[in-house]
């Protein structure tokens, strides 16, 4: 599987079809909302924005948050569009926090690597 192909599967799995008890979904055809059933927190999951709509998009959901009393964050990935979204962000006054990555661990490679240290356990 390529490193496009996985990030596709990560956004529909992790993303777009993101599900967490206690929150609840708000799905539009840009994004993802997840809200905090509570009150407590709020953030955009997935979104896929083009370049010429996106400064509305983004200014909608300052909005919508700021009605809701709310302040949320907004999850991007580098694969995201458009290209200069967290630049964007940036410049609404969101504030960019330390890269994180994804990995993922190709499963037919798993037997190997028990094998070379048992002590590895692979759920």
């Amino acid at each position: 599987m390529t490193t496009t192909e996985l990030l596709a599967l990560y956004d529909i799995e992790e993303r777009r079809q993101v599900s967490i008890p206690g929150f609840r979904r708000e799905e539009t055809a840009q994004l993802v909302r997840m809200v905090d059933e509570a009150g407590a927190h709020a953030y955009i999951a997935w979104s896929d924005l083009k370049a010429d709509t996106a400064e509305m998009a983004i200014e909608r959901e300052m909005a919508h948050f700021s009605g809701l009393g709310l302040e949320f964050e907004w999850k991007t990935y580098s694969h995201d569009k458009p290209a200069d979204l967290v630049e964007r962000l940036r410049t609404h006054g969101f504030a960019v926090e330390e890269d994180e990555a994804i990995m993922a661990l190709d499963l037919s490679a798993t037997d190997e690597i028990h094998r070379a240290d048992p002590a590895i356990r692979i759920l």
